[in-house]
């Protein structure tokens, strides 16, 4: 029975997020030993899931769906005006209207990666090469701002600006 409570107290501490090497120092137990353990007896750590699960919770949201409502913005206005800013410029060809297409998919891809980061989360849960949960960043995170670089960029490149509304379209509208 003797055995048993170096066990406890070792599996509460992993459990508690301490290290193998600061389980080891504290109990005078190989870090081997403790590996062991863990394996056998099925310890996880308690605290991954508790820390990581909350933040997953908050529902903040990249963008403001119901503001792009009321503004009424579609895809379709979006591309009128930019190809309405090229005749303007009087450079309505076929390989400008292909940019503007480019910056449409760019668009769609950009709100897919909103879209991602509103519904999974900053985090998503994953597993390991040991099948252990983890926690890692979402892709969409890193991927989203290189797409508004590119569109942005793509605009300039054009000379064409997201803010240049024609008289009938309201307001100016963050693209």
């Amino acid at each position: 029975m003797t055995d048993e409570t170096p066990k406890k107290i070792a599996q509460e501490m992993f459990e508690n997020g301490k290290s193998y090497s600061e389980i080891s120092k504290k109990l005078n137990i190989s870090e081997s030993t403790l590996k062991s353990w863990k394996r056998r007896c099925g310890w996880e750590r308690a605290t991954l899931n508790k820390n990581k699960t909350q933040p997953l919770k908050k529902e903040k949201k990249v963008a403001n769906k119901e503001k792009a409502k009321k503004e009424n913005v579609s895809i379709e206005k979006i591309k009128e005006n930019l190809i309405s800013q090229l005749k303007k410029r009087k450079a309505d060809e076929e390989v400008y209207r292909d940019l503007v297409d480019d910056y449409v998919a760019m668009w769609n891809i950009k709100n897919k990666l909103i879209e991602d980061i509103n519904t999974r989360g900053v985090q998503v849960k994953t597993f390991n090469s040991n099948g252990q949960e983890v926690y890692k960043k979402n892709d969409s995170i890193v991927e989203l701002p290189k797409y508004n670089t590119q569109m942005l960029k793509l605009l300039n490149d054009l000379g064409l600006s997201a803010l240049d509304w024609d008289s009938e379209a309201e307001g100016e509208v963050d693209v």
